[in-house]
């Protein structure tokens, strides 16, 4: 059996199967939304920093496809993409620096969701337990 090299970065563009692969996409818009509500609970603020944010997050962690205006096919996005690009509107859009048109149609799987959500929510625990041990009453040396 091969090695699974699914979360390794790109250098080249991986087109994707579209018809059998685009019922596992997910708009990024609406993945930061999933991430948040997993990872911070259904009642954290979700302002638009915070899903910028996530979607980098996401970008690092797991996998995210695209396709350009006009393209039918979705695509595993490039490391060099995803490092030389700045998401805005809570990841609906992925702009360069260096002027190229910026992409608007940015996915990620439901398996790349409940990923970032697991690995966003065991920060998060790690950071509730550290706050319960700095509030915890300390013992008095002997």
């Amino acid at each position: 059996m091969g090695r699974d090299d699914s979360t390794r970065p790109y250098t080249q563009a991986q087109p994707i199967d579209g018809a059998s692969f685009a019922h596992e996409l997910v708009p990024l818009a609406l993945a930061t939304r999933l991430v948040s509500a997993g990872a911070y609970g259904a009642d954290a603020h979700m302002s638009l920093p915070r899903l910028t944010g996530i979607a980098h997050t996401m970008a690092a962690l797991v996998p995210l496809y695209g396709r350009a205006a006009g393209e039918e096919d979705f695509r595993r996005l490039t490391q060099e993409e995803l490092l030389s690009g700045v998401f805005a509107k809570d990841g609906e859009e992925l702009h360069f620096r260096d002027g190229r048109a910026p992409l608007r149609d940015i996915a990620a799987t439901h398996h790349g969701i409940e990923e970032v959500v697991r690995v966003l929510a065991s920060a998060v625990d790690r950071e509730d337990g550290a706050r319960d041990l700095l509030r915890a009453p300390q013992a008095s040396p002997k």
